[in-house]
């Protein structure tokens, strides 16, 4: 979340780089569909 919301410390906050853009999508390809495991398999 502190990727998301405060990259650097500059004023403004400096954009991600090519490197954070990626970890940002793999953080969230890995989280989105675990969470979607975890609440398939609380309904059964």
């Amino acid at each position: 979340m502190m990727l998301l919301t405060k990259p650097g410390t500059g004023t403004p906050t400096p954009g991600l780089t090519s490197f954070g853009d990626a970890a940002v999508a793999v953080a969230f390809y890995t989280l989105a569909p675990a969470v979607s495991h975890v609440v398939r398999i609380r309904r059964r």
